[in-house]
């Protein structure tokens, strides 16, 4: 559902109910997209968001390359940390996610799943060259 962060309608809602397993992602439906120089460049995975309702339960930000390959990082406490109905912007290093994602075939760039209950709005989801370095960038050891 349209959702507004920065400006009108600008992002998506998503509600997980905790009926099951479900996920929110963006992807390249051609395939594959070579984002080597993101990890290169000490980029960061950065997107707005407004958290309605924390999750309940572990909930994971991937990155996949194509069938099979993807990585994770753990970011249930990320959430449920966030100012609950106030916008804040994440910024996760990309090498978060290495070794495991085959960052010269991503093919899903941005994905958060969950089983339990959450809600929350995304928007401006985009890879940041230099944004690692932000002094307020998350420290991969606090994504696990």
């Amino acid at each position: 559902m349209p959702s507004d962060v920065n400006v009108q309608q600008d992002g998506l809602k998503a509600t997980w109910t905790g009926a099951g397993p479900a996920q929110i992602y963006m992807q390249n439906p051609a395939g594959g997209t070579d984002l080597r120089g993101y990890l290169n460049a000490e980029a960061a995975l950065e997107f707005d968001t407004i958290v309605h309702q924390p999750p309940a339960a572990r909930t994971v930000i991937s990155a996949h390359c194509v069938y099979p390959c993807f990585a994770e990082v753990v970011a249930t406490s990320l959430f449920q940390n966030l100012p609950a109905g106030s916008k804040a912007t994440v910024k996760i290093p990309v090498s978060c996610f290495s070794p495991n994602l085959d960052f010269e075939n991503v093919n899903t760039p941005f994905l958060v799943y969950t089983d339990a209950a959450f809600s929350a709005s995304f928007a401006n989801v985009r890879w940041v060259p230099n944004g690692a370095k932000d002094p307020d960038a998350r420290k991969c050891s606090d994504l696990t």
